[in-house]
């Protein structure tokens, strides 16, 4: 069986198709692939193929607007004492 073949038939799409299928850009795909947000391989010169549950994965996080690391971040972010207030400045 071809190399190629197999990892499409697996759940992986190209760059093209994630972008029909999400309606982001061929652009901003290859932005997440590049930040490591999404699931991709390199198959050949400029030819990427993206792992299509990895996308929806991220699609469906980026529109609740709450992505696991947004939501830690946001966690770690009110568990800070505020400043003013230990000063007594706060009100």
């Amino acid at each position: 069986m071809d190399k190629d073949k197999s990892i499409i038939e697996e759940g992986w799409i190209t760059t093209i198709e994630a972008a029909e299928l999400t309606g982001y850009a061929r652009a901003y795909i290859r932005q997440l692939i590049l930040r490591g947000r999404i699931k991709a391989q390199k198959v050949g010169a400029g030819l990427w193929l993206v792992n299509k549950q990895s996308l929806l994965d991220h699609q469906r996080n980026a529109q609740t607007g709450r992505p696991a690391e947004k939501a830690e971040r946001q966690a770690k972010k009110t568990d800070r004492p505020n400043k003013k207030a230990a000063k007594g400045e706060g009100d």
